[in-house]
C-alpha cells in the first residue's frame, strides 16, 4: 500500500465520526450481509466461526449498559442503543468505511451505535500498527482489541450522558477530554467487576521510549500528525497515560467521578473549553489532574 494512502487511512480511522450524519443503510447493510446475529439488548451481527467471542462480547457490553443504567439512575440521556460488528476482512468490506482491523464506532447510523471490531487480530492495517507501536509479541493483541471495544462504548455513552447536555453544540473542544472519559466509562465497568489487571491498556504498555509529543496540549495541536503510522506510537502513549489517570480517579471515585462531572461542568460553554480552564474544574472534582499534567509535561523533556 502505499505510504500516503496508509496515513490517510490512520486518519480516518482515529478521526471522530460526525454526530449529525445519519446512514440508515449502515443497519441495513449489516441486516443483509451474509454475517449471523445475536439479539438482544446489545444486538452482535458477526461472520461466521466467531460465534464464541461474538456471545462474550455481548454478555459484557450489555452488563455495562445495565451496570451504568443503574448507578447513573434518574439520567434518562442514559437510553443507549449500541449494537457490535464482529467482522472477519471479507464482511468488513461490505459494510465498514473504515480500513479493517481498527476498532472504531460508527455513530452516522444515529440514533444507533454500533462498535466495528475485527474478527481476526493478527492480520490487516491494524495489525501492521500493533507492530509499529512494538505491541504484537508484548500482549494479547485480541485482548487489547476487546478493551479497545469497550473504549469505543464509551464514546457513545458519552454523547448520551454528558455531551446531550449541550444540544446543538457540534463538537468538544478539548479532544483528550473526549478519549480520557471513554476510556473512563468504557472500561470502568471491567475495573469494577474483573479488577484493574483484566485491562492491559496502562502507562506500562507504552513505556520503552518517551515520544515526540506528550503534553495536553500538544495532543489538541498534532491530531494529523497522530494520523500518520509514525505519529500511532505517540497515540497510543497518550491513550496510555488517559487509562492511567482514569484507574487513579476511579479508584477513589467511581461512578460518582462520572455523575460529578455531568453535574459541575459548565456544558453549555463547551465548545470553548481550553485545556487550562478543564484542568482547573477536574482539579475541584477529584485533586491531581493538574500534577498528572505537569508530569506529561516532564515526560518530554
Amino acid at each position: 500500500m502505499p505510504r500516503p494512502r496508509v496515513a490517510a487511512l490512520v486518519a480516518l480511522a482515529m478521526a471522530p465520526a460526525a454526530c449529525e450524519l445519519q446512514d440508515p443503510d449502515l443497519l441495513a447493510r449489516l441486516r443483509a450481509a451474509a454475517v449471523d446475529s445475536l439479539p438482544g439488548p446489545v444486538p452482535v451481527y458477526y461472520s461466521q466461526g466467531h460465534v464464541d467471542r461474538a456471545r462474550r462480547l455481548q454478555q459484557e457490553h450489555a452488563a455495562a449498559v445495565e451496570y451504568y443504567g443503574e448507578a447513573l439512575a434518574g439520567a434518562p440521556a442514559l437510553n443507549v442503543s449500541t449494537g457490535l460488528a464482529l467482522l472477519d476482512r471479507g464482511d468488513w468490506s461490505e459494510v465498514a468505511g473504515r480500513p479493517y482491523g481498527l476498532p472504531h464506532i460508527d455513530f452516522t447510523a444515529w440514533p444507533v451505535f454500533v462498535v466495528f471490531l475485527p474478527a481476526a487480530n493478527d492480520e490487516g492495517f491494524a495489525a501492521e500498527l500493533w507492530e509499529r507501536a512494538g505491541l504484537a509479541s508484548r500482549v494479547d493483541i485480541t485482548r487489547v482489541v476487546d478493551v479497545i471495544g469497550r473504549h469505543e462504548f464509551g464514546h457513545a455513552l458519552n454523547v448520551r450522558y454528558l455531551y446531550v447536555l449541550a444540544p446543538g453544540v457540534e463538537s468538544l473542544s478539548v479532544q483528550w477530554f473526549d478519549e480520557f472519559m471513554a476510556t473512563y466509562f468504557g472500561q470502568g465497568h471491567l475495573w469494577h467487576t474483573q479488577g484493574f489487571d483484566a485491562d492491559p491498556i496502562e502507562p506500562r504498555l507504552i513505556s520503552d521510549t518517551i515520544p515526540r509529543y506528550t503534553t495536553l496540549r500538544e495532543f489538541e495541536e498534532q491530531r494529523a500528525y497522530f494520523g500518520t503510522p509514525e505519529g500511532f506510537a505517540n497515540y497510543a502513549w497518550y491513550q496510555a497515560q488517559f487509562a492511567g489517570r482514569a484507574r487513579e480517579v476511579f479508584q477513589k471515585q467511581g461512578v460518582d467521578f462520572i455523575r460529578r462531572v455531568r453535574e459541575e461542568l459548565p456544558w453549555d460553554t463547551y465548545s470553548s473549553w481550553t485545556v487550562d480552564d478543564l484542568l482547573t474544574w477536574l482539579e475541584r472534582i477529584e485533586p491531581g489532574f493538574v500534577a498528572w499534567a505537569s508530569s506529561l509535561e516532564r515526560a518530554g523533556r
